[in-house]
């Protein structure tokens, strides 16, 4: 389980302070194979990666090359993203979640991949409402989100920690309290608990994500991960 703490623009639509969502990468026949239904799509770089170089978008993937030629891998891979993006919408009830490229990993870098988001999506009809970008917690990096949120871009902080090795992935029937990462969930919530006390200002919603197993996201444990604000 790790936490995702999203800073979305105080103009968007707010999630449920408690809701159960389930979350889905882009192969559409796991969306559809949901019986409930998916909330939301979410992403990462190595996901993206694996549908932009299926054999069921080369056609796609070739005419969109030709469109933006000259214009550099980022910009086919942003359009392409928002492409598959627009497809899903139709068969999930929430967000489309994108992520910035790990190579522009730096403020300038992540401004501007986020911005070239933000239009791609534009061209698509696609409501700021319905995504949320993305962008790699480290250093001088974050402040990008409040430069965004400026802009009413939504996004959320995300942070990359991953091990290959299934045995030293925290396994636990509730992840309320002996999960490791959940006193640092808690800490989180006091800080921005603190923050809204003494600033009356929108707080970021805290996230989980990268979930072990199907334990930690369904009831009665998914009471433990579900998004949360400290105010409404």
């Amino acid at each position: 389980m790790s936490a995702q703490i999203g800073e979305h623009a105080s103009n968007q639509p707010r999630k449920p302070e408690f809701s159960t969502e389930f979350h889905v990468h882009f192969d559409p026949d796991n969306i559809k194979s949901i019986p409930m239904g998916a909330c939301g799509q979410t992403s990462n770089r190595l996901w993206l990666g694996i549908r932009l170089s299926h054999a069921s978008n080369e056609t796609l993937l070739g005419k969109v090359v030709k469109e933006l030629r000259g214009r550099g891998w980022l910009g086919i891979d942003t359009r392409m993203v928002a492409l598959l993006c627009r497809k899903k919408l139709d068969i999930i009830q929430g967000h489309v979640l994108v992520q910035t490229s790990l190579a522009e990993a730096y403020q300038q870098g992540i401004l501007h991949h986020a911005q070239l988001y933000d239009q791609e999506f534009k061209r698509l009809e696609i409501s700021r409402s319905r995504c949320c970008i993305k962008i790699i917690t480290i250093g001088l990096v974050v402040s990008a989100a409040r430069t965004l949120q400026q802009e009413c871009i939504p996004t959320l902080c995300t942070e990359v920690r991953t091990h290959h090795d299934p045995t030293l992935w925290s396994n636990v029937d509730d992840p309320a309290t002996p999960h490791p990462f959940s006193n640092r969930i808690l800490q989180m919530t006091e800080v921005f608990k603190h923050l809204y006390k003494v600033s009356g200002g929108d707080q970021p919603l805290v996230e989980m994500a990268a979930f072990r197993s199907i334990k930690e996201v369904i009831p009665p444990q998914s009471l433990a991960t579900t998004p949360r604000r400290c105010h409404r």
